[in-house]
């Protein structure tokens, strides 16, 4: 797949017929994804499958958003997706709120919203909704946005 933006058409892995998105140039399957001009999707990014997205949404960097039926994803609000792959291979995705999902890999029944940062981590289902309240699935790994850090003692 070419970076060039003045291409507006080509495919995604060879094979599946996209174009670039308006706002940010990023590639769009040509079937499959409901995506709103509202959204910005960087010029590496793409989107594939079952996906909605709509709000301020941002999905930058090299970050591949997958809904694979009967699953999907969809994203709103002003969440943020950067360098992450999103895959929805037989279960729902949600992001909403201002959630960012940074350097992770998320699949499974995964809810995120609120204020909740995910990064460098590896999601298979779960819900965190921002408010505290958390129901994790088989493996989920979290980094808060302001980490509480532990108390050293200087002298010792």
């Amino acid at each position: 797949m070419t970076t060039n933006p003045a291409i507006q058409h080509g495919l995604i892995y060879e094979r599946i017929p996209a174009h670039r998105h308006p706002n940010g140039g990023g590639w769009v399957a040509d079937e499959g994804p409901q995506i709103e001009d509202t959204v910005f999707i960087d010029g590496f990014a793409k989107v594939i499958g079952n996906v909605k997205a709509s709000g301020k949404v941002e999905i930058t960097g090299t970050s591949v958003i997958r809904g694979e039926s009967p699953g999907s994803v969809t994203l709103q609000d002003s969440a943020c997706i950067q360098d992450s792959d999103i895959n929805s291979t037989l279960c729902d995705i949600f992001i909403g709120g201002s959630a960012s999902i940074e350097n992770s890999l998320i699949s499974g029944n995964v809810r995120a919203s609120g204020h909740v940062r995910i990064v460098n981590s590896k999601i298979e289902g779960g819900t965190y909704d921002g408010d505290g309240h958390w129901s994790a699935g088989r493996q989920m790994i979290l980094k808060f946005k302001n980490p509480i850090k532990p108390k050293t003692n200087r002298n010792g």
